[in-house]
C-alpha cells in the first residue's frame, strides 16, 4: 500500500507528517520509530531550508523496503550532510534521518528534489 500527503511548507504539518507515516506502518504492521524521526528531520528541512509553498510525504513499499519520501520543488537546494560544532543548534536532520535506515537516496528531476530513507520491512516487522 502505498501512501502520499500534500502538506503545506509550515511547522505544524512536520507532525502531521508522523501522523501520517505512524498510520501507514501500523497498517504494515512494522515499527515506525525510525520512519518517523525519518519523516521529522526531511520534512523539517522541506519547511525551514526548500523555500517552497508545500511538499509531499510519500510512503512506499518497494522490494521488502518501507521507503519514506520527502519531494519539494527545490531542485536546486540539495540537501547536504555536515558536521555540526558541539554547540551548534542545527546541521544534524541527514544524519538523524538517516541513522536508523536500511538504504537511503536523493532523486532530483526537473523541478522536483525527493530525499528518501529506506527502512526493511523483515527486520521491523512485529512479532505479536
Amino acid at each position: 500500500m502505498d501512501s502520499s500527503l500534500r502538506l503545506p511548507a509550515v511547522p505544524a504539518s512536520v507532525p502531521a507528517a508522523r501522523r501520517h507515516v505512524r498510520a501507514v506502518c501500523a497498517a504494515h504492521r512494522t515499527d515506525s520509530e525510525g520512519p518517523e524521526l525519518a519523516v521529522s528531520e526531511l520534512a523539517t528541512n522541506s519547511v525551514v531550508h526548500a523555500g517552497v509553498p508545500d511538499f509531499e510525504v510519500r510512503v512506499v513499499v518497494r522490494e521488502e523496503l518501507l521507503w519514506v519520501e520527502v519531494l519539494d520543488g527545490s531542485p536546486g537546494m540539495l540537501p547536504i550532510s555536515r558536521m555540526p560544532g558541539l554547540f551548534d543548534e542545527g546541521g544534524r536532520g541527514l544524519t538523524l534521518a538517516f541513522a536508523g535506515a536500511d538504504a537511503y537516496r536523493l532523486e532530483v528531476g526537473k523541478g522536483i528534489k525527493a530525499v528518501c530513507a529506506g527502512f526493511s520491512l523483515l527486520a521491523a516487522n512485529r512479532s505479536d
